[in-house]
């Protein structure tokens, strides 16, 4: 979801200083969330998504400021833990955003499928805990073994 716009405006100061209720917020505000994942993140992925837009503007002025140090930079993709099945609907945006690295000149590390592979038949097991879908312990070895196997590619070649 790196294309989302984060709202700056301030929060109330019990928002900020109580994880509790910071916690409950955010809570509401995604269970208030009306549609699907997929809806949330083909809204986020559009071609005129500001928050798209911004990311790839961004990450253009990342890379030429490591072009211009001679120091290579690559594009880890981590997918959204919610379904890491073979049949999850939101593959044509993933690879929408892996295309448009690619099309930078970007190597793009894609998780997905190693994820898939180990959690297809249960994607919950790669989450920290029931109702985080953020990636476990099990879950950042496989990310990190992904980019071993990077690392090894293309610095030993």
């Amino acid at each position: 979801n790196d294309a989302e716009v984060i709202d700056k405006k301030k929060n109330p100061a019990i928002i900020k200083y109580s994880n509790f209720v910071a916690l409950f917020y955010q809570m509401f505000k995604s269970y208030s969330f009306k549609g699907t994942l997929f809806d949330y993140y083909s809204e986020l992925y559009k071609e005129n998504s500001e928050g798209w837009i911004e990311v790839k503007k961004s990450v253009k002025s990342i890379k030429d400021i490591c072009e211009e140090n001679n120091i290579k930079l690559a594009v880890l993709f981590i997918p959204d833990f919610h379904d890491l099945s073979e049949n999850n609907k939101l593959k044509p945006i993933y690879k929408k955003i892996s295309d448009e690295f690619s099309i930078m000149g970007l190597d793009v590390i894609n998780t997905f499928d190693a994820l898939s592979t180990e959690f297809k038949l249960n994607s919950q097991k790669a989450w920290v805990t029931k109702g985080d879908p953020h990636p476990n312990d099990k879950a950042h070895e496989i990310i990190a073994l992904e980019l071993i196997k990077y690392f090894e590619r293309t610095l030993f070649d």
